[in-house]
């Protein structure tokens, strides 16, 4: 994932270079990093969706979808922000992709086809190659996700799963 910075008031860039490392090894880890980091710079919204990602992660859809909405709110509230196209249609890609991860985990394929037609001119190829991928290989019982990777977190978790715990 490529860090985007719009203005000079997001400089803590080590921070958020961890953490987008740390999604896929220690999710929890960079959830905490995010949530601290928003906590500081509130106006980095790209910041944003990198959390919501470390929330469908770790499966916690509900709460990515309701970071995604609030974030929305506070960037259409930032005239200095949306007055320049080049921050916002980035952005606006950014959460679409989040909200279409979102609907193909959850199986919501009616509201994903429904975004799809209403917004299928800005979403970007690769989220929707994407999307076909995660439909049929979801379909088939096929699901090949970078969760499978030997070292990603969730795997370590599920091999490791006892009972007792």
């Amino acid at each position: 994932m490529e860090v985007k910075y719009v203005g000079n008031e997001f400089s803590n860039k080590e921070l958020v270079q961890k953490a987008l490392y740390l999604i896929n090894e220690d999710p929890i880890m960079a959830k905490r990093l995010f949530e601290q980091y928003l906590k500081q710079y509130p106006k980095h919204y790209y910041a944003y969706t990198y959390y919501s990602s470390v929330l469908i992660t770790l499966g916690e859809f509900d709460k990515a979808e309701k970071i995604l909405d609030e974030m929305e709110v506070l960037y259409k509230k930032d005239y200095g922000f949306v007055r320049r196209k080049e921050n916002v249609e980035p952005l606006v890609k950014e959460i679409l992709d989040r909200r279409i991860r979102i609907m193909c985990y959850k199986g919501d394929y009616e509201a994903l086809n429904n975004l799809l037609e209403k917004n299928g001119k800005i979403i970007d190829k690769r989220s929707l190659d994407s999307v076909i991928a995660y439909m049929t290989r979801n379909r088939f019982g096929l699901i090949k996700t970078s969760r499978e990777n030997e070292s990603s977190y969730l795997n370590r978790q599920i091999l490791e799963y006892k009972e007792e715990d």
